[in-house]
């Protein structure tokens, strides 16, 4: 008897790689290099903070069968621009970027975490204007322009997973120190978070 047809998949699917079966999180430490970002108590930088807090990250990840890898993974300089390339070019399911902010005031402190979107908080405005290195009045022109990009992104993906980080952090540093403040999650215009396609 005839042996029955069989469709043969097409060549454009049959050449289309497979994604890997473990998820790629990409772990940005903030600054870098010529950039040491926040100085801190007994001026401790923010770069050696945020490089410390990615690789201990990493291993955790690793140990739980996540693929992580940092965008450096020394003192090196990256621009904005090379983190999001580099976490683009993995196919990443996830980036984080890292940073440990300071204040002037040492009364000032806690955790936030912030995600993706158009914002209007002022407060949001300014850590952006700060860490993109541009007058404030510029991340409010960014607003707008953004606003209809930002719409198209995964900010419903990104606040769940910003809420679950943050719950997460403020749980391990309260058994640390129980009064650690929880700031809540936010959404920012942050130049590192706009090139991303995860």
């Amino acid at each position: 008897s005839p042996v029955p047809f069989q469709p043969v998949k097409s060549l454009a699917a049959a050449a289309k790689p497979t994604k890997p079966i473990r998820p790629v999180v990409v772990l940005d430490p903030g600054h870098g290099g010529k950039d040491s970002g926040a100085q801190g108590h007994q001026g401790i930088q923010e770069k050696k903070v945020a490089l410390a807090i990615a690789k201990n990250v990493q291993r955790i990840l690793k140990r739980k069968g996540i693929d992580a890898t940092l965008t450096r993974t020394d003192d090196t300089y990256l621009s904005l621009e090379e983190r999001t390339a580099r976490a683009n070019r993995l196919d990443a399911e996830v980036f984080v970027s890292i940073h440990a902010n300071a204040h002037k005031s040492p009364a000032v402190g806690g955790i936030e975490t912030y995600y993706l979107d158009v914002t209007h908080d002022r407060y949001a405005l300014r850590l952006a204007a700060v860490e993109n290195k541009v007058r404030e009045e510029r991340v409010s022109e960014l607003q707008l322009t953004l606003a209809e990009l930002s719409s198209r992104l995964f900010t419903e993906e990104s606040a769940k997973l910003a809420e679950s980080l943050q719950d997460r952090l403020i749980g391990a540093a309260r058994k640390v120190r129980k009064t650690t403040r929880d700031l809540g999650v936010k959404s920012s215009l942050f130049y590192v978070l706009l090139g991303t396609r995860m």
